[in-house]
């Protein structure tokens, strides 16, 4: 079972709209995940590498029933408590254009267990 899904990208190529929904399964630190711009191979059978953009999230901690919003546009990191009990966590890349309004561009979401810099 994975503790984060993507669940859909939604306003595609929609400025300061265009957003990444991740549901929240099992608690985790978002310290772990990034969310990588990708795109389909033909016929949707793989996807791309190479150098494209990615978002590493700040170290927060998400519980079961929360959210993740992330927008690829600027804005201010917050939480929104809901009525439900769970909680709405939101995060901006800070780009100043669109990225997935490709019909092929597709989100990857990786947990990064282990890492090393240099």
């Amino acid at each position: 079972m994975n503790r984060l899904t993507i669940v859909g990208i939604f306003d595609r190529g929609v400025a300061n709209s265009e957003r990444v929904a991740i549901s929240v399964s099992v608690e985790a630190n978002l310290t772990y995940y990034a969310v990588l711009l990708s795109a389909y191979t033909t016929g949707k059978t793989g996807v791309l590498a190479g150098s494209r953009l990615a978002y590493w999230f700040n170290p927060a901690i998400v519980k079961p029933g929360d959210w993740v919003i992330l927008y690829s546009g600027p804005g201010p990191n917050a939480t929104e408590k809901r009525t439900d009990g769970g909680t709405n966590h939101f995060f901006h890349w800070g780009l100043q254009n669109t990225i997935w309004h490709p019909p092929e561009s597709c989100a990857i979401l990786v947990e990064l267990n282990t890492w090393a810099t240099k």
